[in-house]
């Protein structure tokens, strides 16, 4: 098992503190204002569509890295499997949708050089709750470091190398009734004028990577420290999400949406090089930051068009008993969609 159960409970401690004693009136005063779902929208600011179908044509790309730091600028590792852009299409009914695509092109072609496995991300905006969700298991990446022997940068592939890992997050909108992520990441409302409004919220996510060997391969590392590289990395992190989104309604019914969550992640897990040591005492402290961003047109009652990113990345800090080393954890997505609503 990667954790024990006291680590688990100390991160549940930390969410539960604040409700004791004189603040838990003032707890239950303040969740007693959320509610599942609210539709109660302020019309002058979104206006919700009432065509019941939507299809819709998409490009798309998924992105799902990652980087090894050891401390210095010759001691960065970055990690990506082979990735490709996907053209799909896909309809909804109400609120319920299905979509499908097939890959175009892969950004590494060499015999042999291929990433395996599968990947899921997927937003929801529910009223004034967003939920993002990502999952991925893939073997065989491409590393890029500094060759310490030929002294420049230089791509190597790993086909013993995997990774499985997982996120959830949420995050409420405080300002639900003018300011809506549908009409910027959907096409099922539209933003009638510019508005925004802060968010809060919480995650979960967990990483696992293991290697036959040494994760970063042994022309990245000098002699002397290559006897203390990991070789599995096993990590659950939970924290707390605060941030701001905003979307600007401009000239020609052309809107951009700006959103930036970060948060402050507690990380238990363990990392192996000869034997196995458990991360921090009881636990790391360190940083995620989610961010989407949207521009569209959504003028019509019929068609509208978007491009959309969305980003989701942690830093795991380590601090096991050989070094200081941090993984930067990243998923995200690119998409350009195309859309047709009716009755």
């Amino acid at each position: 098992m990667f954790y024990n159960y006291s680590r688990i409970l100390i991160l549940l401690l930390l969410f539960i503190s604040s409700f004791k004693d004189n603040s838990f009136a003032q707890a239950t005063s303040i969740l007693s204002r959320f509610t599942f779902l609210k539709t109660d929208f302020d019309t002058a600011f979104i206006h919700t569509t009432k065509a019941r179908w939507q299809v819709n044509l998409y490009l798309a790309t998924k992105g799902n890295n990652f980087t090894n730091n050891a401390g210095s600028t010759n001691e960065v590792v970055d990690f990506y499997p082979a990735s490709s852009f996907s053209l799909g299409g896909g309809g909804s009914y109400k609120n319920f949708g299905l979509s499908y695509g097939f890959n175009l092109t892969s950004t590494k072609t060499d015999s042999g050089k291929l990433s395996r496995g599968l990947s899921f991300l997927s937003s929801v905006y529910a009223g004034q709750h967003v939920f993002d969700f990502g999952f991925q298991a893939t073997s065989g990446y491409f590393a890029t470091g500094y060759n310490k022997t030929e002294m420049q940068q230089q791509t190597l592939y790993k086909n013993d190398l995997t990774n499985i890992s997982f996120f959830a997050n949420y995050l409420y909108n405080f300002n639900y009734k003018k300011f809506s992520f549908n009409a910027a990441f959907t096409g099922s409302q539209k933003q009638m004028k510019s508005a925004g409004g802060p968010l809060a919220g919480i995650f979960l996510s967990y990483f696992d990577l293991h290697a036959n060997d040494a994760i970063v391969p042994a022309k990245f590392v000098d002699s002397i420290t290559i006897k203390n590289q990991i070789s599995e990395a096993n990590i659950l992190s939970t924290g707390l999400l605060a941030g701001y989104a905003y979307t600007f309604v401009l000239p020609g019914k052309f809107y951009l949406t700006l959103s930036l969550a970060p948060g402050l992640a507690f990380n238990v897990g363990e990392v192996k090089s000869d034997v196995y040591y458990n991360i921090g005492n009881p636990f790391t402290v360190s940083y995620k930051l989610i961010s989407r961003e949207a521009i569209g047109h959504n003028a019509g009652k019929r068609f509208y068009t978007y491009i959309a990113f969305f980003s989701d990345r942690t830093w795991l800090a380590l601090n096991n008993k050989n070094s200081k080393e941090t993984f930067n954890n990243h998923s995200g997505t690119f998409k350009w969609l195309v859309g047709f609503r009716f009755n």
